[in-house]
């Protein structure tokens, strides 16, 4: 009965629930129902849940057409926000790691866009207010692949993201943590240093395994770590080199994977996909590392997909389209029908 009534709904109400159910799905139940799909860790106290956060590239106000600049920046800051508190609750992290690239015009706004971009950036991500977070430049941040890294760029950096891990997180840690970033230096930072270290974790805005670089090879040869967090390329991959040597092997990442990090094992890097729909990838998503406490330490990394946000726009461009020929077709049939009503008076 009930399909019936649909069937025999007039082309303005079709129209009208065609245009909700467009707008339900997109805003909605395509990121609700992807998140049925993802693999959360389980929480106990053995694990050790980090949220990464690769790419994020919050859009500028130079670059952008001017009457639709607003809208860009509104619909993919909706997008980030959206995304990120899904996973956030998802996953439930004890970390939350940045891995660079947080704004697209870093390099190049001037300080009023950078204090309404900073702000941007705290709205969409608020959890990082209350939960304990480590924040890595990227080459769009501080410069260093089209251009210089610029030292005043650093330094402002530095001071709005400072790294937060508190005293309760830090008892917690049974690894070591570093960054380093090959564009400016191949300098390691050691973040925070385990009393009863399992494994050695070096984080880095560009991917390291692959590089050619002599001085990032001996700072991975000095630091020698178990574990390297790497993004940059925008898509998920992996890595496997031998300690002992250059070698490396290259995978494509689809779904999870579990494995060991230990000194006596190849090092692996595990490259995080981004999380913004603008990058001009078919995939984005959140990555998950679970740390697990045990001897030798273990390991599980997977993603967090979210919805592809272009398919999303395509379907307000059609719904619209849909809607505008509609009240054009309104619009010429009334016109139509008043011609005929004062044809009709004019020759009575």
């Amino acid at each position: 009965m009930k399909f019936r009534r649909v069937l025999k709904l007039s082309p303005r109400n079709a129209i009208i629930t065609l245009f909700i159910a467009v707008v339900i799905w997109n805003e909605y139940l395509a990121l609700k129902l992807k998140s049925f799909s993802w693999k959360t860790p389980t929480i106990n106290d053995k694990n050790f849940p980090i949220l990464i956060v690769a790419d994020p590239q919050l859009i500028g106000y130079r670059n952008e057409p001017q009457f639709i600049g607003w809208l860009s920046r509104w619909d993919s800051d909706r997008y980030l926000n959206r995304g990120f508190s899904e996973a956030f609750q998802a996953v439930q992290p004890k970390l939350i790691v940045f891995l660079g690239d947080l704004f697209d015009e870093g390099v190049e706004m001037s300080s009023t866009e950078f204090d309404w971009t900073i702000e941007r950036f705290r709205s969409i991500f608020p959890e990082t207010a209350s939960t304990p977070t480590i924040y890595l430049p990227g080459d769009n941040d501080i410069g260093g692949e089209m251009e210089p890294v610029y030292d005043r760029l650093v330094n402002k950096f530095q001071r709005y993201f400072s790294h937060v891990i508190n005293s309760e997180i830090t008892e917690e840690h049974f690894f070591d943590l570093a960054s380093v970033y090959p564009m400016l230096s191949n300098k390691v930072e050691v973040i925070n240093r385990a009393e009863d270290s399992k494994a050695k974790i070096l984080m880095s805005h560009v991917p390291l395994v692959r590089s050619m670089n002599k001085g990032t090879n001996e700072a991975l040869t000095d630091y020698d770590p178990d574990l390297i967090l790497s993004a940059h390329d925008h898509t998920a991959e992996v890595y496997v080199r031998d300690r002992n040597s250059f070698q490396f092997n290259r995978y494509p990442f689809y779904d999870k994977i579990n494995f060991v990090i230990s000194p006596k094992q190849p090092i692996v890097e595990i490259q995080s996909p981004t999380v913004s729909y603008r990058m001009g990838v078919p995939n984005m998503g959140y990555g998950v590392l679970t740390l697990v406490n045990e001897t030798p330490a273990t390991a599980e990394f997977t993603v967090l997909w979210i919805p592809g946000r272009y398919p999303q726009v395509y379907m307000y461009i059609v719904s619209l389209i849909v809607v505008f020929y509609y009240l054009f077709m309104r619009l010429i049939g009334l016109s139509l029908t008043r011609l005929r009503s004062y044809g009709s008076k004019f020759l009575a």
